[in-house]
């Protein structure tokens, strides 16, 4: 430990009964920022009771031995913007290799800190690495306007942080420049997300993405559904996985949850839906939907590695049998999936080498638990790994709670971070603007809890959580009694059936050896009351005792049986709001329209027509059969687009009325229902979206980001 009466006279005012410092060899730029600090250090945490015996560390690595991922999860770069400089002299008080600094503000125990003066620097991260980001929070962007400097030189470096960090956004109202930790934060991680993440960093903005989920790696992907713990997102139970399943009244909805989101999960389809969906009165006064969309259409497809699936599996066989039987159109899909030699590793394939390596599909179905293989074209591998890979600050494990307006314009928004709910840590960000990109399940939830917080947002629109959608969907599954194909074999969704202009059916399929949803399933009947339902389910279980039972043991249920999704562009609506008695969840209630369903006709016939062709048996998830109550893996809507708060949440460019600022762009944004899986078509509205804001070099002097005048 360097003794104090070492540190050059103009830093000895430091050293105070409160102030330990462990100092190792290092630069002196570190307590320059300390002297600025300093001032706003001490009145801060006296008017913060609370935050008095928190510890403040500082670090420098000039040579670069903290390795980068250590430098973002320390906020480094922040630090640096700060002080406006990106490299730092490491001998400037004569010593003469580079080290960790370590300044720590202390109350009671001092001891325990001085002790680890002579300890590695491993240790010295891991004790300090949590606390930094919420000191910056606390008191780092003050620094720029508030710290006192013992003469101009510093008050020269704190404007030229400003400058280079864009802490300072000008107040379009009082035209004053204010500070932020981030010029957006967004929250969600999904297609919305990602391609905002992306687009923003390539535009010059500062930008951190919060996400509720893990980040997942290839290991940490479960082989089967039977993994509950990998697969499922239930948090009160500590599993962390990548798929969650939230039952509502009136529809059942599955989604996906983690760094990437929608996508980790999702079935790799992109199709653009027809021309009905752009047309449809619930958004077509607003924009010319299909012609604004189309170029971004094509540079969706473009980043998520669109193609036509070149397999052909005997799934995709009996799909077109039924096709032609029925004189309806069969085509493949359009799929985001690497296919090249199967097994076989290539360096990155999409982004002239900037993207990471691929491996070629090898079949095995198992799309929707998280591909470990690296084939499939989640957002990790191109929208998300391009943005980090060019400076985004992402926190996985981190749940949003409150976004609240700062005076004179931004927002803070408090996060929960960490795995366990007994040890979750609060940390609060500032930003001039946040997105909202959390799917239906987040933004709508968490903004309906804001609108009901005096601080929080208000003003928000009546509309939200209005016009929830859910593509009116039917899930139906065939239990084969053959043995002799492996229907697990393929990519989760390969052929389509266009049964007409508003309608369609698709076959999905899981890995061999995942058959969780067995223990979810009854025999598939229709009927539209109660009382019919449980007739005919008794009924048919009477009927055919045997062929149920070898049905609901099937020894594989992925390896010989197919999954068919009907989906339709019908218009129907569901409204979501908090619990009536209890405001921890969403409820939901029906709102115009014909009311979503289970029993469709058309889907029924049409998986009596693929049961006879593989001896099998129709079977739905019991909320279906019992209760009629569809289930949807996209659900839409929450937050529409209107020309006004009294009939939108959002305009036609995802601004929220009523807060400068505030957007959201996911697929509570979807305005109408496409009737087809919306991935492409969120991910196509994300990318118009941030066209239309301009680059931070571009803003330097003008109005906020999305405050330009509307376009036609």
């Amino acid at each position: 430990m360097l003794a104090p009466s070492a540190l050059r006279p103009r830093y000895r005012r430091l050293v105070s009964a409160r102030v330990v410092i462990v100092l190792a060899p290092t630069c002196d730029l570190v307590l320059e920022i300390f002297l600025g600090l300093n001032g706003v250090t001490s009145r801060r945490l006296q008017s913060k009771p609370a935050h008095r015996n928190r510890i403040i560390g500082l670090f420098a690595d000039p040579e670069g031995a903290l390795g980068e991922a250590t430098k973002r999860s320390l906020h480094l770069p922040q630090l640096m913007s700060i002080l406006g400089r990106e490299t730092c002299d490491a001998r400037p008080m004569g010593l003469e290799r580079p080290c960790v600094l370590t300044i720590a503000a202390v109350d009671r125990k001092p001891s325990a800190l001085m002790n680890k003066g002579s300890c590695p620097t491993e240790q010295i991260l891991s004790l300090l690495q949590e606390e930094l980001a919420e000191f910056i929070n606390l008191v780092g962007a003050q620094v720029l306007h508030r710290a006192p400097a013992p003469d101009g030189a510093l008050t020269r470096v704190h404007r030229q942080g400003a400058a280079r960090a864009n802490f300072g956004s000008v107040n379009p109202t009082t035209g004053q420049s204010m500070s932020f930790d981030y010029d957006f934060i967004i929250i969600g991680s999904g297609f919305g997300g990602s391609v905002s993440a992306l687009r923003l960093i390539d535009k010059g903005y500062r930008v951190l993405v919060l996400e509720k989920g893990s980040e997942l790696k290839a290991d940490d992907f479960p082989k089967s559904n039977w993994n509950l713990k990998r697969w499922l997102w239930m948090p009160s139970l500590g599993f962390r996985g990548l798929f969650q399943i939230r039952i509502f009244r009136h529809v059942t909805v599955l989604a996906g949850v983690g760094v990437g989101g929608g996508s980790l999960v999702y079935a790799n389809t992109l199709p653009i839906p027809k021309r009905g969906f752009f047309e449809s009165p619930s958004w077509a006064h607003l924009a010319d939907w299909e012609l604004e969309l189309r170029p971004h259409y094509a540079t969706a497809r473009r980043m998520l590695g669109a193609v036509p699936n070149p397999t052909f599996t005997p799934v995709d066989r009996i799909i077109k049998e039924v096709a032609e039987e029925t004189g309806n159109p069969f085509d493949k899909t359009h799929v985001a999936v690497y296919f090249g030699e199967s097994g076989k590793t290539v360096p990155d394939p999409y982004f002239n080498g900037e993207g990471p390596e691929r491996t070629g599909c090898n079949m095995c179905g198992g799309c929707m638990l998280g591909c470990p293989h690296g084939s499939k074209n989640t957002l990790d591998k191109n929208y998300l790994y391009l943005a980090r890979k060019r400076g985004l600050d992402l926190h996985a494990n981190a749940e949003v709670h409150g976004v609240e307006p700062l005076r004179g314009g931004g927002y803070q928004v408090r996060a929960r971070h960490g795995r366990s709910r007994l040890r979750r840590r609060r940390r609060s960000y500032t930003a001039r603007n946040v997105i909202f990109s959390a799917g239906v399940l987040g933004t709508v939830e968490l903004l309906l809890r804001l609108k009901k917080d005096p601080k929080g947002l208000p003003k928000l629109s009546k509309r939200l959580g209005a016009k929830i959608r859910t593509n009116s969907e039917s899930l139906i599954g065939v239990i084969g009694q053959q043995r002799e194909h492996d229907l697990s074999r393929g990519i989760a969704i390969g052929s389509i059936i266009q049964t007409d202009e508003h309608s369609h059916l698709e076959p999905v399929r899981y890995p061999a050896g995942s058959g969780v949803f067995r223990t979810m399933l009854a025999p598939h009947v229709t009927g539209q009351n109660f009382a019919i339902r449980l007739a005919r389910l008794l009924a048919t279980i009477a009927r055919h005792p045997i062929r149920t039972l070898r049905a609901a043991t099937v020894p594989d249920m992925a390896k010989y049986s197919m999954i068919l999704l009907y989906m339709r562009s019908t218009e129907g609506t569901l409204r979501f709001r908090l619990g009536k008695l209890a405001r921890k969840h969403m409820g939901s209630d029906v709102e115009t329209g014909v009311t979503p369903t289970a029993s469709i006709p058309e889907a029924t016939k049409l998986a009596e027509r693929i049961a006879a062709k593989i001896d099998g048996d129709s079977f739905s998830l019991l909320t279906e059969t019992i209760l009629n109550t569809p289930t949807t893996a996209h659900i839409l809507g929450g937050c529409c687009m209107g020309d006004s708060p009294v009939n939108g949440v959002i305009d036609r460019n995802h601004r929220v009325f009523g807060y400068d600022g505030l957007y959201v762009i996911d697929g509570s944004a979807i305005s109408a229902n496409p009737g087809v899986n919306p991935s492409l078509t969120i991910t196509a509205l994300a990318e118009r979206a941030m066209a239309r804001i301009p680059s931070k070099a571009d803003l330097e002097g003008n109005s906020p980001p999305g405050r330009e005048p509307q376009k036609g």
